[in-house]
């Protein structure tokens, strides 16, 4: 990981600062917030289920969900509620898109949640070769992941080639 450099802090909002290579935010909470996960503990959530996602892991991402988890791709319409259904769900992904690859642009740990940043690219079942970007907002309780809610373009993703 790179040198820590402070980023300024925006005017009238909590303070902010980049860590590492990657752009990364942390939103320090204001003194009087009390979340119910510490900071730093949702940005290890975080991490280890991104870090699943990215490596087509299904035992890492349901290693820091909860129970009662809930998926929501908002662009699709799915949804998807309940561990069970939810690792159903994520190995038909992986399955359906065996070179599913991220790359991260940003994370921004607030509180009890997550946002990432992202660009997606993989190939479809007819040889294409898309990219499209997204946004998941990742919420935490209780030392678990209990929400991911996803905005992407994926409904008019960018053909890159055959």
């Amino acid at each position: 990981m790179g040198a820590r450099r402070a980023a300024s802090p925006p005017a009238g909002g909590p303070a902010a600062r980049l860590i590492g290579d990657r752009r990364r935010f942390c939103l320090l909470e204001h003194a009087q917030s009390t979340p119910t996960v510490a900071g730093t503990d949702v940005s290890l959530l975080v991490d280890g289920y991104r870090a699943g996602w990215f490596g087509h892991d299904v035992n890492a991402i349901m290693a820091v969900v909860a129970e009662d988890i809930v998926f929501h791709n908002v662009t699709s319409g799915e949804r998807v509620e309940g561990a069970a259904a939810f690792r159903a769900h994520v190995a038909g992904i992986h399955e359906r898109w065996p070179d599913l690859s991220f790359e991260e642009h940003a994370l921004y740990i607030a509180a009890d949640t997550g946002v990432a940043e992202w660009t997606a690219r993989a190939t479809a079942a007819d040889g294409r070769r898309l990219e499209w970007d997204g946004i998941d907002v990742i919420n935490c309780r209780a030392g678990r992941i209990t929400r991911n809610a996803v905005y992407s373009s994926a409904h008019a993703p960018r053909v890159l080639g055959q």
